[in-house]
Parts: structure tokens; sequence; C-alpha cells
């Protein structure tokens, strides 16, 4: 199902908070999309509301004095990667400052702000019940793909996502990653639910920018679709921390086909991010690959099928075997043994030479040592 023009547009709640607070810089979504997200919450009037992505945080000050004006108890969660208001990395302010002045005003029971992690990590913290989000972070894949499927099993019946910058790389040109801004519109186009779209009168807009959809008892049951847009390619590749933080969350949650989609999805494009000359090292060579995070599990789904590798080591090598479908080992003094290269597989230039280091440690012949890229 989907309603065009169905949302009652709210406009209130912008105005009343805009005129009360007295940070500059305002909130990042026009006076029509905050309209529509206030109608949302309007016709939703959630109790457990989680918004990812907050930038200044105006959205956040928006959502809090519409939820305060509807007089219904509720719960905002607020999260963010990074802990700096990105416009604003060196000059000291917070990502979410904008809300967090609100908060001041307006007094809610509880609206709690999560920065410097994925979202992965505050799950368990927000827990289960969520009845509405607030979708707008990278834009670029696999950005808003993998903050949905974490959030998809925490949300409750008929729970409503928001999302904006939905036909962002139509209108975006400054940004270099303006034209690739797919993200949130292969998201809204591939999820099976009741979907919301206001066309606004007026303004050089004319393509919302703005939607939502609502979840019904066909988006589970549908989700393989979503899973299939992952093997476009990303235009960027989370740290590597963060990327296992999402893989554990989608393992924890989604049944094997489904997780291995993903799995073959993230190595391909650590594989173009990463890539590996193939004439680099003889294929007749025994190779040993150290390092098991995404550069070296990169190197291992170029290598698998055309390259004897005979050993792979990390010294984390526990914690990676849940995510690598080939014997891992620790460090040792055995470890690079019976191999002609190995080749070192990390970034940046720090972490290579402790990994040289520790070669040298073992009494390792440089000449077996490859590094084929590496970041200073």
């Amino acid at each position: 199902m989907y309603l065009i023009n169905g949302i009652e547009m709210n406009y209130e709640p912008r105005e009343k908070i805009i005129s009360a607070l007295p940070a500059a810089e305002k909130s990042e979504i026009t006076k029509d999309e905050c309209a529509f997200l206030c109608g949302l919450l309007n016709k939703k009037k959630p109790r457990k509301i989680v918004e990812i992505g907050l930038a200044a945080g105006g959205t956040t000050a928006i959502i809090l004095q519409c939820m305060e004006d509807l007089k219904v108890p509720y719960e905002l969660y607020s999260v963010d990667r990074s802990v700096n208001y990105y416009r604003d990395i060196h000059g000291g302010k917070e990502s979410g400052f904008i809300g967090d002045e609100a908060k001041k005003i307006l007094n809610p029971k509880k609206a709690v702000k999560f920065l410097g992690d994925v979202l992965p990590a505050f799950m368990p913290k927000i827990g289960d019940g969520i009845d509405f989000v607030m979708l707008d972070t990278m834009h670029v894949l696999p950005g808003e793909i993998l903050d949905f499927l974490v959030l998809l099993p925490y949300l409750s019946k008929d729970a409503v996502i928001c999302m904006h910058d939905i036909a962002r790389s139509l209108y975006e040109n400054e940004d270099s990653s303006g034209p690739f801004s797919y993200a949130t519109t292969t998201l809204f186009s591939a999820v099976t639910g009741d979907k919301y779209l206001n066309f606004f009168n007026g303004g050089a807009v004319v393509v919302p920018n703005i939607g939502a959809f609502k979840v019904t008892e066909f988006t589970k049951d549908n989700i393989f679709n979503l899973f299939l847009t992952l093997t476009m390619r990303w235009y960027y590749m989370p740290h590597i921390s963060d990327i296992e933080k999402y893989t554990m969350a989608i393992h924890q949650h989604y049944e094997r086909d489904l997780c291995r989609i993903f799995d073959e999805a993230r190595l391909a494009n650590a594989a173009n991010m990463f890539p590996l000359p193939q004439d680099l090292i003889p294929k007749d060579k025994r190779i040993t690959i150290y390092g098991g995070g995404v550069v070296g599990q990169a190197y291992w789904y170029q290598l698998k099928k055309s390259h004897n590798i005979i050993k792979w080591v990390d010294k984390n090598s526990e914690e990676r075997k849940k995510d690598i479908d080939f014997p891992i080992s620790n460090i040792d003094k055995d470890a690079f043994d019976n191999c002609d290269y190995i080749i070192l597989a990390a970034r940046p230039m720090g972490v290579l030479d402790e990994m040289r280091e520790c070669l040298r440690s073992f009494g390792v012949d440089e000449s077996k040592i490859i590094v084929p890229n590496c970041d200073k």
C-alpha cells in the first residue's frame, strides 16, 4: 500500500522550538520536511523513538518539541557515529548540540544520546519495542541498508521508519558523494511496507526528499530483496571494528542464506577497495596472509581461487574465526614456517611497521615479505 499526500503537515513544532533556541544552526531538513516528520509523529504517537544521524541536532529538537506537544509518554534515543559535529570537526561542537539545548528548554523525561560508535554497539542498551525511527545517516551504500537490517529485529509491529534525503542524488551537486547518495532511495524502494510520500507545493524540489514506510507482516518475509541491494557496489567500507559489529548483529538475527549474501557482498566490496595485483605473487608459491581484518579478508577473497594459501594468521585469531571461512591461527614462532611469501594485510603504515617488527623478531627473511599497498 502507498499513500500520496496523505500525511497531514504540522509546521508548528518547528516554529516553536526555533524561536526558543539560542543556536544559530538549525535543522538540515527543510520547513516542509519538518512538517511531514511532525505529521507522521502526530499520526503514530510513538512511545519509543530512535534517531540515527544527528548532525547539529536540529531534527532532535523538532522531534522533542513535537512529542512534548502531543503530551504522550515517550523515549528518544539519538545515535551518531561521530562524536564531533561533522561541519565543525575541529571547532569543539559535539554532534547533536542543538538537541542538547532543546533538552534544557523542554526537559524531556527520557532523551538519551549515544555517540562514538555504530548502531549495533548501542542496540543492547536501546532494546526492542521501537515504534518510530528517523533514519538520516550516510546516504551512500551500504549506509542506511546496514542500519535498517540491524534495527528490524528490534522494531515493534507497525513501526514507522522516516527517511531523509531519499532523492539526494538528484539534488546534491556540490558534494563529491552526491551522485552516489542513493542508499536511502534504495532502501525505500526495495523494502516491503506501507509507504508515505507528500509532494510539497512550490520550491525548486519536485521529487520528495523525505518519505516513510510502515513495517508490515510482509517486511520480514521479503527481506531477501533488501539483502540483495548489498550486492551493489559500496561507496565506502566501514572501519574494521565497525563492519565486524554489523557482521555480528546480522549473523545473530538472520538466517544462514541471508548472512551468506551479506558476507559475500562485504568481501567483494572489500576486494574492490583493497585491490591486490594478481601478478604480484606467483601462483605456484605458498602464501601466508598476515592480518585477518577487512584488508586481510579482501586479499583472501581475491587469492583463494587462484593461489596456494597455506596459512592465515592474526593476533586476534579467536575473534576472526567468527567471520572467516578458512582456518586462521594465532601468531607464534612457527606461524611463518614453510611459506614462500608473507602478505602483510593491514592499513595504515603504523600497523604495518608493527607487523614488520614482529616478523623480524621471529627471524623472517625480509625478501619473503610483500606489502601490496598502504596508507601513511
